[in-house]
């Protein structure tokens, strides 16, 4: 007769045995936190039979991205993949090797940890253009309720209008600080015809000081909305400093991905999904790396062809400008010094200048003469209060 403590340790080794070898399977595998991976994190481990492991290549932000006075101060660390545009012939004629910084957040919560924090959803036309050119299910009626479900719109002169929801996982307000020379933008946008609204409902071509995604005055990021309520679901595992290097492909299907974790190579497995969400650098990089995307391209790095696509072509930034300088005479906070007070009132009561965005203080959306469609504005103003000393 076997001896029953004998048995008992058998089993045990047979089942860390086992653990070992399954606890590197996952139904979903997801890479990166952002703005897309968050929320798919969030839904696909609801189901609590579902294992979902969600990588981001970064860390849990600092304190300081809580502040959205300030959402820059993190853009030159560790918290940004720090990616550089090549050396324009044509732009950039003040920066050094006529090259762009580009802010891309590397963090749990992606880069709504270092933004603008701006609640802008787009025009509708846009949608329905993109739909038109073959994107399926992009159409404006057909995102329009997800941009109702996920909203949860504190401020109720906007939320009876029928363009807003409640209760959602992203929290939005109006700022609650405007320095005072808000109130002369508005009068201004006044007299030269346009009215002031609300840019996420129809007509688009009004101005408004912005709504954002805040709470208290602080920062309402991803990581906050999607990713903290669910941390504690078993079924997901959630790991920070996990730089993802391929995909793993075979038979033209994704079934894992090796990632490096402190140094260290591992692989994990997918039994049904390997998701994309890296970002828009990121993402195109990684499918790259791991064979699909321009066969020319993939052969030039000797990385071998799994799926000839033209992936990271047609990238286009937003292009912008600075505009006017022009000087006031009106008192603005940010002529003068942050205090300590500053800092009290922003944590004791959530107001105060450091609950602005950036110091943006209104946005309006207007018609050019080259545009001959008057509910679809072709340029966007971002007035800001700045001071002679800023380095906006």
């Amino acid at each position: 007769m076997l001896d029953i403590k004998y048995i008992a340790i058998v089993l045990l080794i047979q089942l860390c045995i086992s653990y070992a070898e399954h606890n590197n399977v996952f139904d979903y595998i997801i890479v990166g936190s952002g703005s897309a991976g968050a929320v798919i994190a969030n839904r696909l481990s609801k189901p609590p039979t579902i294992k979902v492991l969600l990588l981001e290549a970064g860390e849990l932000p600092p304190l300081a991205s809580e502040v959205p006075f300030s959402p820059l101060n993190l853009a030159q660390t560790k918290y940004n993949w720090n990616f550089t545009s090549v050396p324009s012939k044509t732009i950039g004629q003040n920066l050094k090797n006529r090259q762009n910084n580009i802010v891309a957040g590397k963090a749990l919560g992606g880069t709504t940890t270092l933004n603008y924090n701006l609640f802008v959803r787009g025009n509708k036309r846009d949608y329905d253009n993109w739909a038109k050119l073959g994107a399926t299910g992009w159409d404006w009626n057909s995102v329009f309720p997800y941009f109702l479900k996920l909203e949860d719109n504190r401020d109720y002169r906007y939320v009876h209008n029928g363009y807003h929801g409640v209760g959602g996982n992203v929290v939005i307000n109006t700022v609650p600080f405007h320095a005072p020379i808000t109130e002369g933008y508005l009068k201004a946008a006044k007299e030269i015809g346009y009215d002031i609204g609300d840019f996420n409902a129809e007509p688009q071509a009004v101005f408004q000081p912005p709504q954002g995604t805040i709470n208290r005055g602080a920062r309402w990021g991803t990581l906050k909305a999607y990713i903290n309520p669910v941390r504690g679901r078993r079924n997901l595992s959630i790991l920070t400093s996990a730089f993802v290097h391929k995909i793993l492909i075979h038979n033209n299907r994704a079934y894992g991905v090796k990632f490096e974790h402190h140094g260290k190579l591992y692989e994990a497995y997918a039994k049904q999904e390997v998701i994309v969400s890296a970002g828009v650098f990121n993402s195109p990089k990684l499918l790259m790396l791991s064979g699909i995307g321009p066969k020319r391209t993939l052969e030039r790095f000797n990385i071998p062809v799994v799926v000839d696509l033209p992936v990271g072509s047609n990238f286009q930034e937003h292009p912008s400008t600075f505009g006017l300088f022009f000087g006031a005479k009106t008192v603005t906070y940010l002529s003068e010094r942050i205090t300590v007070d500053h800092y009290n009132e922003f944590l004791i009561n959530g107001t105060g200048p450091l609950t602005t965005l950036g110091s943006l203080e209104t946005i309006g959306f207007v018609n050019s003469k080259y545009n001959d469609e008057p509910d679809w504005p072709d340029i966007e103003l971002l007035w800001f209060t700045l001071s002679a000393a800023s380095d906006k």
